[in-house]
């Protein structure tokens, strides 16, 4: 957690530096109000990344649901099939043919996962992007947010410094 700004201890400061007293309460008030969105940029981002994690966490969990099922599915299916080879062997010719038909079928769902697996990484992408600009703009404002406090507390520290 970031150090807490002491308006008072500032304005004393400043006090003590021969800054008129109303003057230098403004001075501090003013500072304040600049630094406390700063306070919470690193909390709100670390809140934002929980999210993230979050939600991906939950889409991997879906995604490896999803597999094992498919995979348990597709042993049944294949322990199915070697008891219908043994018990039917004289139609060996028959069930080739079935178990090519379902071969096509099992690489048309496999397509379909790769294309779903595809779609989900782009989504994420997308959404990375978003966050990114959102961040770089809130760095930006960030940036203008300092240099107009700098800009603003340098003719008192000329006064502070230069007699």
């Amino acid at each position: 957690m970031a150090k807490t700004f002491d308006s008072l201890a500032y304005a004393r400061a400043l006090e003590s530096a021969g800054v008129p007293p109303v003057q230098a309460e403004i001075h501090a008030s003013s500072l304040r109000e600049a630094l406390e969105p700063m306070a919470s940029f690193s909390e709100q981002l670390h809140l934002l990344e929980c999210r993230i994690n979050t939600k991906n966490d939950a889409w991997e969990a879906r995604l490896l649901q999803k597999m094992s099922e498919m995979e348990h599915s597709l042993r049944s299916d294949f322990k199915a099939l070697e008891r219908k080879f043994e018990v039917l062997e004289r139609r060996f010719d028959e069930l080739k043919h079935e178990f090519e038909m379902l071969k096509h079928e099992f690489k048309l769902l496999e397509l379909g996962v790769k294309a779903d697996f595809k779609e989900l990484v782009a989504h994420f992408e997308a959404r990375e992007i978003r966050i990114m600009a959102a961040v770089d703009s809130t760095k930006a404002l960030m940036k203008w947010m300092m240099g107009a406090v700098i800009a603003m507390y340098i003719p008192i520290l000329v006064k502070l410094f230069l007699p």
